[in-house]
């Protein structure tokens, strides 16, 4: 980085603006602080699925960083919570109702970020589902 610190990253977490471990907030979700629960359709090469997530950062900030180039994304829903304990337990509630539709492989060849994910718009947010 521009203070000579020397870290490991991939190219793609590179180009979506991550820099330096060291001087960077140190990342991760924090429970004591706003969250926001959000629910967006990820159309992919491969194709469609629908991805439920929680962040301290706006939702389209969030997506903008996990998300390639080769995918379109579109958000379809948020909630917002004083506290982020809030969004984690409710996005715990519907990963466990929602399980069995749950994607279990990478089929879609997702990138990090993605490991809450569904096959299927179990939320139904999406007005024109494909």
């Amino acid at each position: 980085c521009d203070l000579k610190h020397i870290y490991t990253t991939t190219l793609d977490t590179y180009n979506r603006g991550r820099r330096c471990t060291i001087c960077s907030d140190p990342g991760g979700f924090k429970q004591d602080k706003p969250g926001n629960l959000y629910y967006a359709k990820i159309i992919t090469p491969d194709g469609i699925c629908y991805k439920i997530g929680i962040t301290n950062e706006p939702p389209e900030t969030r997506l903008s960083q996990i998300c390639s180039q080769e995918h379109q994304v579109q958000l379809l829903w948020t909630q917002s919570f004083l506290f982020g304990k809030y969004a984690q337990n409710k996005e715990r509630e519907i990963l466990t109702k929602y399980d069995e539709y749950r994607l279990k492989d990478n089929i879609y060849n997702l990138l990090s970020g993605f490991t809450e994910v569904f096959t299927k718009d179990v939320l139904r947010k999406d007005t024109i589902e494909m």
